[in-house]
């Protein structure tokens, strides 16, 4: 069953998202640790850079990481894809919360 990322708080939903990459990550190809690799830097240059500096643009940025999560979603099956699924339904849930600030 995959995640619908609607209960954990946001900071709780950033870990969970690194959780879900990580697991990806350990039951994946090369070239799908390569690409889970750099939404994972991407994620980390959003959470983790000045929050007063790309405030408004993280919505965005946001939903450039799902739309790539979703992708590999549609190269991936069993435990990699479920967590992937899980991943991007989470930054869905977290892009959402910005939204509505």
């Amino acid at each position: 069953m995959v995640d619908d990322g609607s209960e954990p708080p946001t900071a709780d939903r950033s870990e969970r998202v690194r959780e879900e990459l990580e697991r990806a990550t350990e039951g994946a190809d090369r070239d799908v640790r390569e690409q889970l690799r750099s939404i994972e830097e991407g994620l980390d240059e959003i959470l983790g850079g000045d929050k007063t500096r790309d405030a408004p643009s993280h919505p965005d940025r946001l939903a450039g990481l799902e739309e790539k999560l979703a992708g590999l979603g549609d190269e991936t099956d069993g435990d990699v894809h479920r967590h992937v699924a899980t991943a991007e339904a989470l930054v869905a849930g977290y892009r959402g919360e910005l939204a509505e600030e």
